[in-house]
């Protein structure tokens, strides 16, 4: 756990290799921010999936950039149940040129109560929703890339799901989707630009409102 008034840094080149259901719970804001030529990476010690890392009502803009993730699943810390790999609740982040793999829990990466603010990241083979975002009153998602290889059947969920929120997704190509490409679902009023959608179970379904 890491206390408000202490911020994490992770350096570029770092990996970070948890064990079985560990879990990071941040309330101050993070910076984890590679380079292209030193990514960093989080993955998992062991054969089981590590946890989640929750960065939690954090005051100050976060930063994830030339990072992976990849094994972690999803968890009820303190109280709050992270559905994401990485998630941010109530916590400003920016998060652009990152990586997402083989996520075991109900989204890979998760915003909550927070604009978006998304742009060049990779999903693979997502357990189950690759990125859902909730009551994000503006943002963008851009020029990313979400991927279930074909006969993953462990996969059966959405690429994109939104809940609440009012944003703009552009320049995405979302394919195999074992559920819908794109959700829009309670109250979402999204603005979707230049987006290819292929071989998902549905392509975009509007529900809830």
């Amino acid at each position: 756990i890491i206390p408000i008034g202490l911020r994490l840094r992770v350096l570029p080149g770092t990996e970070v290799r948890l064990g079985k259901d560990v879990t990071l719970l941040s309330y101050s804001p993070v910076t984890i921010v590679g380079t292209e030529a030193a990514k960093i990476r989080f993955l998992a010690a062991t054969p089981d999936p590590w946890g989640v890392f929750l960065v939690l009502n954090a005051n100050a803009l976060s930063e994830v950039a030339f990072a992976e993730f990849s094994d972690g699943r999803e968890a009820f810390v303190n109280d709050a149940y992270a559905t994401g790999m990485l998630a941010f609740h109530g916590s400003p982040v920016k998060i652009h040129d990152a990586v997402f793999r083989n996520s075991h829990g109900d989204d890979a990466l998760n915003i909550k109560y927070v604009p978006a603010d998304l742009t060049r990241l990779r999903f693979e083979n997502a357990g189950a929703d690759a990125l859902d975002i909730d009551m994000a009153a503006t943002g963008m998602l851009s020029d990313s890339t979400f991927f279930v290889a074909p006969g993953d059947t462990d996969s059966n969920g959405d690429g994109v799901d939104l809940s609440w929120s009012q944003i703009t997704l552009r320049n995405l190509m979302i394919e195999g989707s074992r559920d819908k490409c794109i959700s829009v679902a309670e109250s979402s009023k999204p603005t979707i630009e230049d987006v290819t959608l292929k071989g998902c179970h549905f392509g975009i379904a509007a529900k809830d409102g």
